[in-house]
């Protein structure tokens, strides 16, 4: 019912407006141009087995751009891959400089971010971080350091004074200068890894998912369908010296064999 209507919305606001050479979208605005005959560029970032509704606009888009990681044969014939994925867009070097003047901590730090897991895409046991698995992590890092919290859903009171309280626009800033980052959010820990900083997503369809795959066969992410094993791995990385450095040699490497997203849309769309 949602999508209907949005759909209805959609066309009483483009009957009003100019013509339209593209519709550039991630989601259902590919029905619009569809039935209008306007191309559509529809940028898909999961798995074919991992989708729930959006599986369904595939057919109606022109073409759909998805990094060369991602899994979705069915639809070869309107694939426009590049190497990499949707991170590199603002965090390559190229767009993104680290500034520590934006960090308003000045001892060392560990993130933690928790995310409400209610994507079309998440199913219902994706339950992420839970309050118990919080605080066992939070006992963990405390030894290395301080501990922030980055929460998009309600935690507990007494997680509070952990909460990290930022305009989100330096988010990446508080990343980047980080120890490590343990979330449950795809996103965010694709992020970290495109930015060097060690980092262990917890989530169960990770493992279904090509660009979460790469970071990992790059030795830039690690991720779990438990939490048990997260834990461990954890324990792990905090025992490693020299974690970072080692982190950001493999993401040189990494940026060697990846394309510039921007650059390339840019020039797909000239």
């Amino acid at each position: 019912l949602s999508a209907f209507i949005t759909i209805i919305k959609l066309f009483l606001f483009l009957f009003k407006k100019k013509k339209y050479d593209y519709f550039i979208t991630d989601d259902i605005l590919v029905i619009p141009g569809f039935l209008l005959k306007i191309k559509t560029f529809l940028f898909v970032d999961n798995d074919y087995k991992t989708l729930s509704l959006i599986k369904y606009l595939l057919p109606f888009a022109t073409k759909i751009i998805c990094p060369s990681s991602t899994e979705l044969s069915k639809f070869r014939k309107k694939l426009l891959k590049f190497r990499g994925n949707k991170a590199l867009a603002y965090l390559s070097p190229k767009y993104f400089t680290p500034d520590r003047s934006k960090v308003l901590i000045e001892s060392k730090y560990s993130l933690i971010r928790v995310s409400i897991l209610d994507a079309v895409h998440d199913d219902e046991n994706n339950k992420g971080i839970q309050d118990e698995e919080l605080t066992k992590l939070i006992n963990l890092l405390e030894i290395h350091g301080k501990v922030y919290i980055s929460a998009e859903r309600e935690i507990s009171n007494k997680f509070e004074k952990y909460r990290l309280n930022i305009d989100p626009i330096d988010m990446a800033h508080y990343i980047n200068f980080s120890k490590i980052l343990i979330t449950d959010s795809g996103t965010m820990a694709s992020e970290a890894a495109v930015l060097g900083v060690p980092n262990i997503l917890i989530n169960n369809l990770a493992g279904s998912c090509g660009v979460h795959r790469e970071l990992n066969n790059y030795n830039l992410q690690y991720f779990y369908d438990n939490f048990d094993d997260a834990y461990k791995m954890t324990e792990n990385l905090l025992s490693k010296k020299n974690i970072k450095e080692i982190w950001k040699q493999r993401r040189k490497n990494f940026l060697t064999k990846t394309d510039d997203f921007t650059e390339f849309f840019y020039n797909l769309l000239k």
